[in-house]
Formats: C-alpha cells, sequence, structure tokens
C-alpha cells in the first residue's frame, strides 16, 4: 500500500535547487537505491508547472506506470494519466494547452514501437530508470530525444547510471541535454571523466546516499553460500561450448556459460543433451532449506532466466510462489505483486525485469539465486526491500555463488581491484580471494569479454561515493516547510528562480555560485566539442 504522507526532507529540494541554478535544462538524479528519487524529481516538476504552464511527462517501463500514477495522485494530489497507445498520446496533445497542471505518465514501450509519435510540448519530462537508454541507437533512444527536445527541463533518475561503460553516461546526459550530437558529448564527457569528473556532476548530478544523511536503514545480514558444479557436467558444457563457439559470438558463449550456472537443466534442455548427461543441481535445495530455516514471511528470489524461473518454481513446497518474467503481461503483475503482498510466506521469483522500480518494503528477505558480476545490478536488487518504509531493522541477504562460473570469476576481479570486503554487499572477504581453478578457452575469452566491459564500471563505483560531497552542506540552509505543496507552489509563483526555500546565508551563496560557474565551464567545453 502506498501511504499519502511525505516526510519532509531537505536533501529532496537539493534537485530543485540546483536545476534552478545550473541553467543547463537538465539534471540527473542519482540518490542511493530507496531514498525518494521520485518525490525530488516531481517537487522539480510540481515547481516548475507553475512557472512555464505547461503539463509535465513521466516516461517510464510499463510496469511502473500504475505504481507512478498511485503516488502522485496519492502523495501530490496531482491529476495524473497514463499514455500506454497512441489514442492516449493524441488525448494529451488535445488536453495539454488546456490543463498545464497534468501530469502524462508515458509508457516506453509505447515509444519502442513508435519513432513517429508527436507529442505535447512540456515543462518538465521526468525520465525514470534514465539508464535504460544508454543505447543511442535505438528507437527508444530517440524517441526520448525527440520528448526531451519538446520539453524545457528534463530530469533523469537512476540510482546506477554507469551500468557497464561511461557510454551510458554520456547517453543520459546527450538526453538531459536535449543534444542530438551524441558523438561531441561522448567525446566531452571521456575527456572530462579521465582529469575533472567534477565539471559534469557538480552541476548535472546530485547524489545522496543513506548511511552520510545518517538516515536509518535496515541492517544487511549476509549469508554467502557454495556450490560446485560436478566436474563431468563443466567438461560437457566446456566442450560444447568449444563446438559451437564458431558459430556464435562471444556475448552468446556468456549467455550459455551463465544458464549452465544458473540452471544445469535448462543448458542440458537447450543443447538437447538429455539422453548423456544427468546432474543434480544444489541450488534449488538451498533455496529450500533456507525457507525452512528462515521465520521471514516473504522473500524474493532473483535469477537471469526464464526458465530457471519456472524450474525453481516448481519444486518449491509448502509456500506459496508467485513469479514475474519478461512474459508476464504487465497488466497481471500488479495483482501478482499484491496477491504475493497478502499471502502467507509468499516468495515471488523475478528476472532481471524485477530488479528496478518496484517498492517492495513489506519482504524482508532476498536470495540471490543467480549472482551476477555487475555489483550494480544485485545493488538494485536489494534496494526492493532496502528502502524508505522498510520497518525491520535487519533484512537477510542470502547469495549462492557457483564456484568457477563465469560471473564468480568476473567478480572475483572486480571486487578485489574495488578492495571491497565488509563494505561491499556481500560483506565477505572470501569472494575477493583469486580463484586457483583453470579456466578453458572458451570460458577465459568469454571472461576477458565481460572484464573489458566491466572496467569503466569500476572506475565509476569507485567515484560515485565523490559524487555530490559538496551538496551534504547545503541542507542546513534549507527550510523544509517547502516540501509541502502549498508553500512549495506559492513560492514558484512569488519568485521561480530566487529559491525561497534556502536562508540564503554565506554557505547557500558560495554553493550556488560554484554549480553556476562549473555549468558554464562545463557549457562552453562542451560547444568547443560541436
Amino acid at each position: 500500500m502506498i501511504t499519502s504522507e511525505i516526510n519532509p526532507a531537505a536533501y529532496q529540494l537539493v534537485p530543485l535547487s540546483k536545476i534552478a541554478c545550473n541553467g543547463l535544462n537538465g539534471l540527473l538524479i542519482a540518490d542511493g537505491v530507496g531514498l525518494g528519487k521520485t518525490i525530488s524529481a516531481t517537487y522539480i516538476a510540481v515547481y516548475f508547472s507553475e512557472v512555464f504552464r505547461l503539463p509535465t511527462g513521466v516516461i517510464c517501463s510499463p510496469v511502473l506506470v500504475t505504481k507512478w500514477l498511485t503516488e502522485l495522485r496519492s502523495k501530490f494530489k496531482v491529476p495524473a494519466f497514463a499514455v500506454r497507445s497512441r489514442e492516449d498520446m493524441t488525448t494529451a496533445m488535445h488536453e495539454a494547452k488546456l490543463r498545464p497542471s497534468n501530469f502524462y505518465i508515458i509508457s516506453n514501450s509505447l515509444l519502442a514501437t513508435n519513432s513517429d509519435l508527436e507529442h505535447p510540448m512540456l515543462g518538465t519530462l521526468l525520465i525514470d530508470e534514465i539508464q535504460s537508454f544508454r543505447n543511442n541507437k535505438t528507437k527508444s533512444y530517440a524517441s526520448v530525444l525527440k520528448i526531451a527536445r519538446q520539453s524545457r527541463l528534463r530530469i533523469g533518475l537512476s540510482a546506477t547510471p554507469i551500468n557497464n561503460t561511461l557510454n551510458d553516461l554520456s547517453s543520459e546526459l546527450a538526453i538531459l541535454l536535449a543534444e542530438e550530437n551524441w558523438d561531441a558529448v561522448s567525446a566531452f564527457v571521456s575527456d572530462l571523466w579521465s582529469w575533472k569528473r567534477t565539471r559534469i556532476t557538480t552541476p548535472l548530478v546530485t547524489r545522496f546516499v543513506k548511511n552520510k544523511l545518517g538516515m536509518h536503514f535496515a541492517r544487511r545480514h549476509v549469508q554467502l553460500l557454495e556450490v560446485k558444479l560436478p566436474e563431468d557436467f563443466r567438461h560437457t558444457v566446456e566442450r560444447t561450448l568449444e563446438r559451437a563457439y564458431h558459430s556464435v559470438n562471444i556475448y552468446e558463449v556468456v549467455t550459455y556459460l551463465r544458464m549452465a550456472a544458473s540452471c544445469p537443466s535448462l543448458f542440458i534442455r537447450k543443447f538437447h543433451l538429455n539422453g548423456t548427461l544427468k546432474i543434480e543441481d544444489q541450488k534449488p535445495r538451498i533455496v529450500q532449506t533456507t525457507l525452512e530455516k528462515s521465520t521471514i514471511s516473504h522473500w524474493l528470489v532473483f535469477v537471469e532466466f526464464e526458465g530457471t524461473a519456472r524450474f525453481l518454481a516448481s519444486g518449491i513446497e509448502d509456500r506459496p510462489v508467485f513469479v514475474i518474467t519478461g512474459r508476464t503481461p504487465i497488466f497481471e503483475r500488479d495483482d501478482i505483486i499484491e496477491s504475493f503482498r497478502e499471502s502467507d510466506k509468499g516468495i515471488l521469483i523475478l528476472t532481471p525485469v524485477g530488479s528496478e522500480g518496484l517498492d517492495l518494503q513489506f519482504c524482508q528477505g532476498v536470495i540471490n539465486y543467480d549472482l551476477h558480476w555487475n555489483p550494480m545490478k544485485i545493488e538494485q536488487r536489494i534496494g526492493r526491500i532496502d528502502r524508505i518504509g522498510q520497518s525491520k531493522s535487519q533484512i537477510e541477504i542470502v547469495n549462492i555463488r557457483v564456484l568457477g562460473s563465469i560471473d564468480d570469476r568476473v567478480l572475483q576481479v572486480i571486487l578485489s581491484k574495488l578492495d571491497l570486503t565488509e563494505r561491499s554487499i556481500f560483506a565477505t572477504d572470501e569472494i575477493v580471494l583469486p580463484s586457483r581453478m583453470k579456466a578453458s578457452s572458451v570460458q577465459q575469452r568469454a571472461v576477458e569479454s565481460e572484464l573489458d566491459q566491466s572496467k569503466q564500471l569500476i572506475s565509476a563505483i569507485r567515484y560515485s561515493d565523490q559524487i555530490g560531497q559538496e551538496d551534504y552542506g547545503l541542507l542546513r540552509s534549507i527550510n523544509t516547510s517547502y516540501c509541502r505543496m502549498p508553500e512549495l507552489k506559492e513560492a514558484a509563483r512569488r519568485a521561480p528562480l530566487e529559491c525561497l526555500w534556502l536562508t540564503h546565508d554565506g554557505t547557500s551563496i558560495k554553493w550556488q555560485e560554484r554549480i553556476r560557474t562549473e555549468a558554464n565551464e562545463f557549457r562552453a567545453g562542451l560547444e568547443s566539442y560541436r
């Protein structure tokens, strides 16, 4: 159930302060998972809807449309409407000029299939999980950029803006700056990243994390449980992929290696090995044992493949099991989650479609059945329950490590390079120890391919703790009474660019001057790359 109450928080007015000062008309809100980025972004939209007298657009995944509608209506009392079809967009076009306070929640699946769609002029465009548009070669990216160019302000939301490489950030900034020349943005960002990253992050990014805010958050009790694939199965996988390697690319090899570690029977069926190989999969037994020993009422289980989800669901006993995969119809997902919420000791199994955007604070445990090498993805999963509204003082995290798997090997390298031990989401030294198992040639090529993808991710994770350090100092200068809608709207009407919620003491004046200076330098630098 979504509460209609908003607890005033100074940090949620910092993005509004920054977009009012930077003059770039774009901003990335990169707060840690569960800190309420939607609230910070909506403050901006509500404020500037009073200034511009233009409607607001929100772009999100289909599964999050209902969540946005509910939160906007219950928490902010704004008129919000779903745009899931061409007909909905036509209606929005007709209404936009007459109802400037309207919010239109646009499903990104509509943009992916309708690149010729006409859009209304918007005051503020909010792009939820903007990292979804990191590939600048897609129709979705082109559609979002088109809407961005018809919007006065662009706000991106993402706890993990760099998922793989620096190009992720370049694509996001190109959208937020409504810049058609992606190559110019990419070249400029790459150069700045190597010598002065603050020129990007200071004027264009806000990032707050729970521990630095001194907020309550649940302690994570982490278990790392290990399994080892039988030698005969591991050799069969390697021989099978060696034979197939010349007809598939390295990315498919990576997928099949992950499949073998995720669910051996799935791999066996995929390559028609049923008559030649039998294997006892230890991972389902670990899950069943964990559930039997636990007093937790609701668990999330994350897997990488739909086949794994179905296989696992069929073997769980004595608990109601719910499954959401990419094939689950959008209109059924809300009902599934609600049934899971109301169940007695329910289990919700999710493929990657469930790792972003969902609020599942009523759960107390997460099982990472498939342990992905990318720490950002693991953090997104845990963030489904470790977020504002989690009432438990401790949550349980169970990570299942498949020794010698591709994700295990890559993860070892990444975490050892990051020197993450007790601070990490794994809270264990074992996972960073170098493996002594000899890799096959095909697996080694796959590992090298994945490590190549991870180089800039490692740099981004290291730097993420430094982003927005200067913003914490501003919190003492913010009047949180402006977190209430009447006061915020009145400030917009009275003095739209004066940031009336700031006390205008020495700290806030110095902060605003720095934002303007860095923004001007950024603008001039980007212009030289065009």
